[in-house]
């Protein structure tokens, strides 16, 4: 991926107008990103690969229907295994952030009755 610079616009900020934090925090920025990118290509490749892999596959079994067949046969079940998995996983999520919702609720409860205690601490002393 190529970056082109642009002239700056009036009242925009130069990569030298940035304190060295302000710069760190803008490059972590750039290189999440670009690990975003990164994953996401991987992704693409193993897919490419894997097509690849299922059409020379298809390929070599040429006219042989018995074991066409059974090679669709085993792939459907993959992918009917890969549903199954994929809803017991969004299940589990689901159920993990209601749990957080409610540990969050919980800590919210407990903040509050810190600050009470602390509040009436303050009272008693005055």
């Amino acid at each position: 991926m190529f970056m082109m610079l642009l002239p700056l616009k009036k009242g925009t900020v130069s990569s030298e107008d940035l304190t060295p934090e302000e710069k760190v925090i803008e490059l972590s920025d750039k290189v999440s990103s670009l690990e975003e990118v990164v994953e996401s290509l991987r992704a693409a490749l193993l897919l490419s690969q894997r097509s690849n892999e299922a059409l020379k596959k298809l390929e070599e079994m040429g006219e042989n229907k018995e074991e066409m067949r059974e090679y669709l046969l085993e792939k459907e079940r993959q992918v009917t295994e890969l549903h199954l998995s994929n809803s017991t996983n969004a299940r589990r999520v689901q159920d993990l952030e209601d749990q957080n919702l409610k540990l969050e609720d919980t800590i919210n409860d407990l903040q509050q009755s810190v600050e009470a205690f602390r509040e009436s601490l303050r009272t008693k002393e005055e």
